[in-house]
């Protein structure tokens, strides 16, 4: 079992697990303006956008943190959703645009860059949290595989 478990993470592309992430984000850009509009969910439609973008970002979040480590998957994601929210909102909803503003946009963007840059996944690699993973799964079959075993023996 560990063997399928390796060869399914090994073949997600960490591109592809970028892309998620970066889908993830777009999505916390748009169930945060959502949740102005559902009027703390008291309107019928705005409130059900919200929760289906949630549910949507959070998956796409999930599924990068299959190869991408948990920490730099999570900073990447709010990173995108408070960079996007703060433009969004000063492009067209009327928010103050100052240049200490766009500077510390600049610096959030620029950390965003940096992480993955230094990310394992840019090497093309399996995060510690996957690789702990699969040993885990390995673990619990090779577990269920000796009770099997047990109650083979006992009848």
């Amino acid at each position: 079992m560990i063997n399928v478990v390796s060869k399914n993470v090994s073949k997600q592309n960490s591109k592809l697990a970028w892309l998620y992430l970066v889908v993830g984000g777009l999505l916390e850009i748009c169930f945060t303006f959502g949740l102005k509009y559902s009027c703390g969910f008291t309107r019928t439609f705005p409130s059900i956008v919200v929760i289906i973008t949630m549910l949507l970002s959070f998956y796409f979040l999930t599924s990068a943190m299959k190869v991408i480590p948990v920490g730099t998957a999570y900073a990447v994601y709010t990173g995108i959703g408070s960079v996007g929210t703060v433009t969004v909102g000063m492009m067209f909803f009327g928010d103050d645009v100052s240049i200490m503003k766009i500077l510390f946009i600049g610096l959030l963007v620029g950390s965003i860059m940096g992480l993955k840059s230094v990310s394992i996944e840019s090497k093309g690699g399996i995060s510690k949290e996957t690789k702990n993973e699969e040993i885990m799964i390995g673990q619990s079959n090779n577990i269920k595989d000796d009770k099997a075993t047990i109650k083979k023996v006992e009848r």
